[in-house]
């Protein structure tokens, strides 16, 4: 397992403790049970570890796991049990709890075995069920990153409010990115290449790690292991034309792409210009934010407030605009937003004031008169 898939499995981790605990503090609101039942849903390694982290389904986990068999075997090894008048442990870990029940009558055991049988392939059914099924949305709230492994084994990584609309059959694979920032790994499958689409930008990719950032004025596509084509769209008609797009030979449909990027790669499309950057920097900026930090190199303090209040429910706010343009350089842990204000507070030039629940930076000269 490399790094960033330890990532993943320790982030889905947590998210599965943190919700097995607020599941057994007491009765939840309709929304947030939904919320559960939403974020289980979103894969199998979602509800894999939720499995691990609760001693109330360990049962059921072991018994998905060894449901090799098929059910004719089960049942023979039922009728072989009642023949032999005995009871024997489906699982080895379960040899001491089943040796005091020998002696018992063998029907409360066999249906007890069967129970959990039935159980167990329930589980496994559900399993199956959340692997096949199409996902529809994937999202973030503000504040909060999530990852997901998709239908087709690709790995998505969303982050703070963000949201993906993903659509996969068995010819196609196609995402909309509706809002924020996402990086995928996506999983080569040459037949069916895999499609992102960004308000006016396409992104298409076989199987490659690349992060696409929507913004309101301008989209930044940042390629981190291998190769993205990248299509500026003459409008909104992306979404009617996509089955045509899929099918047919994409070259021909929306001529000659925009952009061919490399690894260490970037290109920044607005309606109105597009820019491809070589600097790796750029792209190690970009995508900082999946270990927490934001990394700012000469960006003007009104982008670097804007991403810094991704994070935090405590609101930085700019009004200058001369001020919003003046340019800044640092790394910062994307969730330590007092480390951001108590180094604004240091600069000469800067005022830090705390007003109904937001932080007001101002110049030192605005703020005395």
């Amino acid at each position: 397992m490399n790094p960033r898939d330890e990532q993943v499995r320790d982030l889905i981790a947590a998210q599965a403790l943190e919700w097995f605990t607020t599941l057994r503090s007491g009765e939840l609101p309709a929304a947030q049970r939904e919320a559960f039942i939403d974020w289980l849903r979103a894969s199998p390694a979602h509800a894999r570890e939720y499995l691990a982290v609760s001693a109330f389904v360990e049962d059921f986990a072991r018994a998905a796991e060894q449901l090799a068999p098929p059910t004719e075997t089960l049942i023979m090894h039922a009728r072989a049990e009642i023949q032999a008048d005995t009871v024997r442990p489906l699982f080895p870990d379960a040899e001491q709890r089943t040796t005091c029940a020998r002696e018992t009558a063998h029907r409360p055991n066999l249906w007890a075995t069967l129970a959990g049988l039935t159980m167990a392939a329930a589980m496994t059914i559900f399993l199956a069920i959340w692997w096949l099924q199409d996902r529809s949305t994937y999202s973030t709230a503000h504040a909060e990153q999530r990852s997901w492994r998709m239908p087709d084994g690709s790995t998505v990584h969303l982050n703070s409010d963000s949201a993906i609309r993903v659509n996969f059959d068995g010819e196609h694979r196609q995402v909309d990115l509706l809002r924020g920032q996402a990086l995928f790994q996506v999983a080569k499958d040459p037949r069916r290449p895999f499609w992102v689409r960004a308000g006016e930008t396409a992104v298409k990719a076989v199987g490659t790690e690349f992060d696409v950032y929507r913004h309101k004025q301008r989209t930044l596509v940042s390629v981190v292991e291998g190769r993205v084509a990248v299509w500026r769209l003459p409008d909104d008609s992306f979404s009617s034309q996509v089955s045509r797009v899929l099918e047919a030979d994409v070259e021909t449909t929306l001529a000659q792409p925009l952009a061919q990027l490399s690894a260490g790669q970037q290109v920044r499309i607005s309606h109105s210009s597009a820019g491809v950057s070589d600097r790796a920097d750029d792209v190690r900026k970009t995508v900082a934010w999946l270990q927490r930090q934001v990394v700012f190199d000469h960006d003007s303090l009104g982008n670097a407030v804007e991403e810094f209040n991704r994070y935090d429910q405590l609101r930085i706010r700019v009004d200058d605009p001369a001020l919003r343009a003046t340019e800044i350089s640092g790394i910062f842990s994307a969730y330590d937003v007092e480390s951001f204000v108590h180094f604004l507070g240091r600069q000469p030039d800067l005022r830090v004031e705390r007003v109904d629940g937001e932080i007001i930076i101002s110049t030192a000269t605005q703020a005395h008169q």
